[in-house]
């Protein structure tokens, strides 16, 4: 089992991705915006951060790096309805995505295969 966090504005994306990973059995939190995901980040840890690229866009980089140095096993999985052509080295997820190609990437993210 690992712990996710889900960042996303939209709250059927949020509520859908929770419920999809925790009938896997992952503990998962949900944030509706980045202030309060900065907020938390001392007092939580997380297996994998999954974002929305627009809530991210303007810092993802920073963001990445500065939640990298709190918690250096962290992986990364952008969800996004267009491919960002600046992350080609961070796992992502295209909307709408199917539950079950969610899940799978999930599962390979978190077993480092992707």
């Amino acid at each position: 089992m690992a712990h996710i966090c889900v960042i996303d504005d939209n709250p059927l994306i949020l509520k859908s991705v929770e419920l999809a990973l925790r009938k896997i059995g992952h503990a998962v939190t949900t944030l509706d915006n980045l202030d309060l995901f900065i907020k938390i980040l001392d007092g939580q840890t997380f297996d994998l951060i999954i974002c929305d690229y627009s809530i991210m866009r303007d810092s993802i980089k920073e963001i990445i790096a500065l939640v990298s140095k709190k918690m250096p096993s962290v992986r990364f999985m952008i969800m996004s309805g267009r491919i960002p052509d600046d992350l080609k080295d961070i796992p992502f997820i295209q909307k709408p995505f199917r539950i079950s190609e969610l899940r799978k990437k999930v599962e390979l993210i978190l077993r480092g295969e992707e």
